[in-house]
């Protein structure tokens, strides 16, 4: 800890030029420590060492070294994968290739086809990477999927108990992540394809864990008790950069642009237009209107004719209309 106070002294005393020329080296220094690292990992897998200190696979082993669940994926997939293919260790050395695209790749690799994929692999964005996987999955579309992830519970759990990525209360704890178990040697494998999820995205994976300050709110099944549902589908890059836009436009009423909020309102919207139920709503306070003549709201006051309010939507900020 001395040694780190005393480094964040140093760097306030560098001058610009040093410290900007410092960093890449620093960077390459830390790609070629986690090949090292991957390499001891591997060899500690071939010797099953982590089983004779009762670690049950590399993933509970990396917990208990203080890596996140995702991280701890990840080492474990990309060290059973260096065994196999050691040439992902000269490419993570040298920085053309970094972790998330070996994680992404491994479940594709073969003898015949790991130089080439590598090598398509490397220096690539997140957004190519999944473009690459996208060719390679010879399931070319899923199917639209409606999964229940929540169902009115006690607002309380007990203790030990986690919530859900979707809001919903679980007792389970959580596991090694998508698209990832331990065998019997104890290595973590990589699923061969994506699930209907998307197991082959760590990064949504992560982003979707339930935090901490969760453990205390209420259960989020809504006012009426209603469960939560997961929905998946796939759609065109079209309606992707639709979605991006209404995303934008919507920032000022929803800060950090939920999926669920913004396909709500959008739906809302549409209803507005083509619901015939809405049409006769919207005759029938014209009609009250006409009648009983134009008159000033009273503040609070209700107005008659209105449209029913829409449901709220539960996001991370609690109940939002």
């Amino acid at each position: 800890m001395d040694s780190i106070e005393a480094e964040i002294g140093r760097c306030a005393d560098l001058s610009d030029e040093y410290l900007w020329h410092k960093l890449p080296n620093l960077a390459r220094g830390e790609q070629e420590e986690l090949a090292r690292f991957l390499v001891h990992l591997g060899e500690i897998a071939r010797r099953d060492l982590h089983l004779k200190h009762a670690y049950s696979g590399l993933f509970t082993y990396l917990i208990a070294l203080g890596f996140s669940e995702w991280e701890a994926r990840a080492r474990a997939v990309a060290a059973g994968a260096a065994r196999k293919y050691p040439s992902i260790l000269t490419m993570l050395a040298s920085g053309r290739l970094h972790l998330y695209a070996v994680v992404l790749v491994t479940p594709y690799l073969t003898s015949e086809n790991h130089e080439s994929l590598l090598g398509k692999a490397c220096r690539r964005t997140t957004r190519e990477l999944q473009a690459l996987i996208a060719s390679l999955d010879p399931e070319a579309g899923r199917r639209d999927v409606v999964r229940v992830i929540s169902v009115p519970t006690l607002a309380r759990g007990p203790a030990g108990a986690g919530w859900s990525d979707g809001g919903g209360y679980q007792s389970q704890t959580p596991d090694a992540g998508p698209g990832c178990e331990a065998d019997a040697g104890g290595e973590a494998q990589a699923s061969a394809g994506s699930s209907a999820e998307g197991s082959d995205d760590l990064f949504s994976w992560a982003q979707t864990q339930p935090s901490p300050t969760e453990a205390g709110h209420a259960e989020p099944c809504g006012p009426s008790g209603s469960a939560r549902l997961r929905l998946s589908f796939d759609c065109s890059q079209e309606l992707h950069d639709l979605f991006l836009k209404a995303q934008g436009l919507l920032r000022h009423k929803y800060p950090f642009g939920e999926m669920e909020l913004v396909f709500g309102d959008a739906l809302w919207a549409l209803l507005d237009r083509i619901d015939p139920g809405r049409r006769i709503q919207r005759r029938s306070a014209r009609a009250q209107r006409r009648a009983g003549g134009w008159r000033v709201s009273m503040p609070g006051e209700k107005k008659e004719g209105r449209t029913p309010e829409r449901p709220p939507f539960f996001t991370s900020l609690g109940w939002m209309n």
